[in-house]
């Protein structure tokens, strides 16, 4: 059977493929821009409304959820612009916004998955200095894995993007806190951490 040339079809392939990344794009993008607009009809909403009464009305008025209401207005209230919330997605957005548990000086915290596929993906933060964290990840056999983000410690806006990095997900995490005194011990000590 003779080999068929396919190479005639390769520019209407690359136009239909750009075509398609465009409709995303801007299919993205409107779809952040509706979700600002709700965010802000949204706090709009429950400040005009007497106290007690935003369930009721949410639900007899909009057919939204609560977590999805909650999730529009954080947004809204985040200051992203159309573009970020357009990179990252709505719900993506709302995780970034929600703040992360963050130890106490002389604690740490393990994260743990608990989607099974995940299996023991886990990270450990500890403060490093003010204001900074180190965050040591483990890899599913739960054997050190090293530090997250250029062996530097990690200020604390940086903090859930480098968990992101990892897989970690708010929605499906187990937060475990225990002593951790000293960065020079948590060096040596890191797989005898709970």
């Amino acid at each position: 059977m003779p080999a068929t040339d396919h190479s005639n079809r390769l520019p209407a392939l690359a136009a239909e493929i750009r075509a398609a990344h465009d409709d995303v794009r801007r299919s993205a993008l409107a779809t952040a821009e509706r979700a600002l607009a709700a965010g802000k009809a949204l706090t709009e909403a429950k400040a005009a409304l007497p106290h007690g009464a935003w369930q009721a009305w949410l639900k007899a008025n909009t057919g939204l959820s609560t977590r999805t209401a909650r999730r529009y207005t954080q947004i809204a209230a985040s200051g992203f612009e159309m573009a970020t919330v357009a990179n990252l997605g709505v719900r993506a957005a709302s995780e970034a916004i929600a703040p992360w548990p963050l130890p106490e000086p002389a604690m740490a915290i393990r994260l743990v998955s608990t989607r099974p596929f995940e299996g023991k993906l886990q990270a450990v933060i500890w403060h490093a200095e003010a204001g900074f964290f180190d965050i040591w990840a483990f890899n599913s056999l739960g054997e050190f894995g090293g530090c997250v983000v250029s062996q530097r410690p990690v200020p604390v806006a940086q903090v859930a993007g480098a968990l992101r990095t990892l897989g970690l997900r708010r929605s499906a995490i187990c937060i475990e806190t225990f002593p951790f005194p000293s960065l020079a011990e948590a060096s040596v000590n890191i797989d005898a951490a709970p």
